[in-house]
């Protein structure tokens, strides 16, 4: 008895295998997409290159950030940042994917949280959600400096 329900767990298991499935995680179904990778994110500011790095010199207490808006299937946009490169990353903003005329359609952001403390460095990050609340994989980061 335990040998056929041995037999019958290995033969459901080696079935499953074969669905056709475009996120094996998905626990939705197979016909729902991973949104892409957010293209293009950028912090708007003055470029700084200082040794091997270059980042974005932010003023007044806020960070200024866009990206490319030109994607289907995207429902919005998470905003995430941490005070060191392989940090925690916190959610700071939620921005609903808003259709755009401008060519390339573009999207932005501006991080005014009073937790910003000026001569700070900040990193952040972007990913995007489909209406299920699905999030694709999150960008590479990006650095600022914040100055009062």
């Amino acid at each position: 008895m335990k040998k056929r329900i041995f037999l019958l767990i290995i033969l459901i298991m080696l079935l499953s295998c074969s669905l056709d499935r475009s996120n094996l995680l998905d626990p939705n179904g197979h016909d729902i997409n991973i949104p892409p990778l957010v293209e293009n994110f950028q912090i708007d500011g003055e470029e700084v290159h200082s040794g091997d790095y270059v980042y974005i010199k932010s003023t007044g207490k806020s960070v200024e950030m866009s990206w490319d808006n030109d994607v289907t299937g995207v429902a919005g946009y998470y905003i995430y940042r941490s005070m060191a490169y392989d940090g925690l990353y916190v959610l700071v903003g939620d921005e609903n994917h808003i259709p755009s005329n401008e060519n390339p359609p573009r999207q932005s952001f501006i991080d005014n949280d009073e937790l910003i403390v000026p001569d700070s460095w900040y990193y952040y990050k972007i990913s995007a959600y489909n209406d299920k609340g699905l999030e694709g994989y999150r960008s590479n980061w990006k650095l600022t400096w914040v100055v009062d």
